[in-house]
Order: C-alpha cells, then sequence, then structure tokens
C-alpha cells in the first residue's frame, strides 16, 4: 500500500510539473479504486487550471502526446462535475 501511495504522489507531482507550464492549477484529482468496486474514473486524470485559456493551451499542447507510454488524451471537464466528482 505505501508502494502504490509513493507511486501515485510521483505521478502526480510529474504531471503537476509537466502541467503548470500552461497556467496555474488549481487542483488535480487521480481516481483510485473504491474496494473490490472499481471507479469509472480510474486510469485517468483531471486537472483545475485557475482559467479557460490555460486548461485550453493544456488541451492543445498534450493531446497525442506520450506519458509513461501511454498516449494523453485530453478532453474538457465541467467545473462542477470535477468539484463533485462525478467521473
Amino acid at each position: 500500500m505505501l508502494r502504490a501511495l509513493t507511486v501515485l504522489a510521483e505521478i502526480k507531482e510529474d504531471v503537476q510539473e509537466e502541467c503548470s507550464k500552461y497556467g496555474p492549477i488549481i487542483d488535480i484529482k487521480i481516481p483510485r479504486p473504491a474496494g473490490v468496486r472499481s471507479t469509472v474514473g480510474v486510469g485517468k486524470i483531471y486537472i483545475k487550471y485557475d482559467n479557460t485559456d490555460s486548461a485550453q493551451k493544456a488541451i492543445k499542447a498534450l493531446a497525442g502526446r506520450q506519458f509513461s507510454r501511454r498516449t494523453v488524451v485530453v478532453t474538457e471537464f465541467s467545473e462542477e462535475s470535477f468539484d463533485v466528482e462525478a467521473w
């Protein structure tokens, strides 16, 4: 469990470092499985930017890039959904 938390913290730090190039970040959420159930958002990373322009810059710059041998798929997500974790 400790190893998983360390890996999660490292991923979050890497994402923060890369994504902050496009503007101020308010929050980053990385959904984790809840017990035996798999959460819909698992495997995704949600980033809340300070403003729409920063988010749009990130969308354009990150779409299709590789991160940890995975292709980045980017889409908009409403602020309301982010705030209530409606993955």
